[in-house]
């Protein structure tokens, strides 16, 4: 069975996590190097790690319904393949501060969290609208 809307979650969750990840930047950037301008360059820098973060989406893909372990293993395993990733992605460009290091990793575990929560909220307002249609269909209403 492919789920068809396995794209579509991607890329919402892409944008949500663009949007994320441009807030945790801007607060990073705030406490880290406030006085610091960058050029136009810095406005790809979100959306590369955006594109980055969603490689490792088809660890929580299965053509099955999950468990609830499953999938809680799913997301854990997504949620350390993307610290390693990004990780990896912004020391071979340059990072080196340790306490930035920290941050960023805790920033990227915020995101995550951030991102996962949204997705919940949306899936279950979309869940309600579903079954309230249902029980219209059910009753003979249309």
């Amino acid at each position: 069975m492919i789920d068809k809307n396995f794209p579509k979650k991607v890329l919402t969750h892409y944008f949500v996590i663009v949007t994320l990840i441009c807030l945790a930047m801007g607060i990073m950037g705030l406490f880290f190097d406030g006085e610091r301008s960058f050029g136009y360059e810095a406005f790809f820098s979100p959306l590369i790690l955006g594109a980055v973060s969603l490689l490792p989406a088809m660890v929580t893909y299965s053509s099955k319904e999950l468990t609830f372990r499953q999938m809680v293993f799913r997301k854990l395993l997504q949620l350390l393949l993307i610290e390693v990733l990004l990780m990896i992605l912004v020391f071979t460009n340059g990072a080196e501060d340790r306490a930035v290091m920290i941050a960023f990793a805790v920033a990227v575990g915020l995101v995550y969290l951030g991102v996962n929560g949204i997705m919940w909220i949306l899936d279950n307002q979309n869940a309600k609208e579903m079954n309230a249609e249902l029980a219209h269909y059910q009753k003979g209403e249309k």
